[in-house]
């Protein structure tokens, strides 16, 4: 029994949630930054450095998330099972499935 395959719907969910929640932090975190730059002095505070080391971090994360969700496809094939109804919460991301089919590589055929 291959828990994997088992629970890959389970597992991909709280892949897609983390990601949804850090694109998130680093949108309010870009406009922190946006707002800190607004003025010469506003660059030089700490919390505008503080807020650009936040965006990369957020980066990062969603970059470590898109990366475990290829990890989880390449174990389990769940890109070509999105048709079952198991995986029907991927409509709720839809934004963070479709940057991974393009990113990925996979088909639109995938989809269906």
């Amino acid at each position: 029994m291959d828990f994997a395959s088992r629970y890959s719907d389970i597992i991909l969910k709280k892949i897609m949630a983390k990601i949804q929640k850090d694109k998130k932090a680093k949108a309010r975190a870009e406009l922190v930054k946006i707002e800190t730059a607004e003025t010469g002095t506003g660059v030089r505070t700490s919390r505008h450095w503080k807020t650009a080391a936040n965006i990369e971090f957020y980066y990062k994360e969603i970059q470590k998330g898109f990366e475990e969700m290829r990890e989880l496809d390449r174990q389990t094939g769940w890109s070509k099972k999105l048709h079952q109804d198991r995986f029907k919460f991927t409509e709720k991301y839809k934004e963070i499935l479709d940057e991974y089919m393009e990113g990925s590589g996979a088909t639109k055929g995938a989809k269906q």
